[in-house]
């Protein structure tokens, strides 16, 4: 039933895309003047797939875990706006990493499955900004737990993004995050905690966006009462266009992400490298797309903290 209702998820992400019948690849927009028409819609549906390498350390640095292998996302996006005024977006995700396989990790007990949702309002303020609130899901798999003991994770906040220049555009979210149905206990996983997340898009032509993504998040009570959690992530990555007849651009990115506890003595890194292919429908570059207002997604760290819990208690 949970993979069914995760798939169904996606698939109402994903129908957006039946909507993109008048695409024309000739007809690229101004970036200096907003898109007004009512009913526009842009978003992409995309499956990546590339390596991750986990590994547990103490305070000293000694490693006590390490285990790599590969892993596999399919994400989507839509958005389309009202009024003239303002942009709805959702997206979604799910992602499995196959560390059952491996010989650290039991196949029934390791973080393997992830999943999530955002769905965000945002107003126009002139013809570069938009302000608005977002709201995402998070569902992970938890480490040392059964499956039926997986956490999940709500959060809430504020976003925008705007044109510093044709060229650049700067995004950022500030959210509280909490977890909604206990793992172990009642005191574990992300809970009352805050995420800030910031960025930069640069639009080095017709076919190429480049990103820079950084996220921050504290938990307080992460493990239990008394241990805070720190958590940080960066991404680099970008998209290029492949084809002149379709839309199609392949995805890269590498992203490196830290979980503390802070009073545990142990910590757990992930550098992740990935490569992928997408569809962009309802715009003809990533320019266009991030004038008509396609989702810059929601933050991943809390429901990634919450995956790794066991490991750093």
């Amino acid at each position: 039933m949970k993979t069914f209702a995760q798939l169904s998820a996606l698939a109402a992400v994903f129908s957006g895309s039946l909507v993109a019948g008048d695409y024309d690849g000739k007809n690229i927009i101004d970036p200096k003047q907003p898109v007004s028409q009512s009913g526009n819609v842009v978003g992409e549906i995309g499956i990546s797939g590339g390596w991750n390498g986990a590994k547990m350390t103490t305070d000293e640095g000694d490693d006590f875990d390490r285990e790599s292998t590969y892993f596999t996302t399919i994400h989507g996006s839509i958005a389309f706006r009202a009024l003239d005024l303002y942009t709805f977006a959702f997206d979604a995700y799910t992602r499995h990493d196959d560390f059952g396989s491996s010989n650290e990790f039991d196949s029934n007990n390791a973080p393997e499955d992830e999943n999530g949702f955002g769905s965000h309002i945002l107003f126009d303020f002139g013809t570069d900004t938009r302000i608005g609130g977002f709201v995402g899901y998070g569902d992970t798999d938890a480490f040392n737990q059964t499956r039926n003991e997986s956490y999940d994770v709500l959060m809430y906040g504020f976003e925008a993004n705007t044109f510093i220049r044709e060229d650049l555009m700067f995004f950022a979210q500030l959210g509280y995050g909490d977890k909604e149905r206990p793992g172990t206990t009642a005191n574990e996983g992300f809970r009352q905690g805050l995420v800030t997340r910031a960025g930069l898009t640069y639009f080095a032509n017709e076919n190429t966006a480049l990103t820079l993504d950084l996220e921050y998040a504290n938990s307080e009570p992460y493990i239990d009462g008394n241990d805070d959690g720190r958590f940080f992530g960066v991404t680099f990555g970008g998209e290029t266009r492949i084809s002149d007849r379709a839309p199609l651009f392949v995805t890269y990115f590498t992203r490196y992400d830290y979980f503390d506890a802070t009073t545990e003595g142990e910590k757990v890194d992930e550098m992740q490298v990935g490569f992928g292919i997408k569809y962009l429908f309802g715009a003809d570059s990533p320019l266009e797309a991030a004038r008509k207002g396609r989702s810059i997604g929601t933050p991943r760290l809390p429901t990634r903290a919450s995956a790794w819990t066991e490991a750093l208690d």
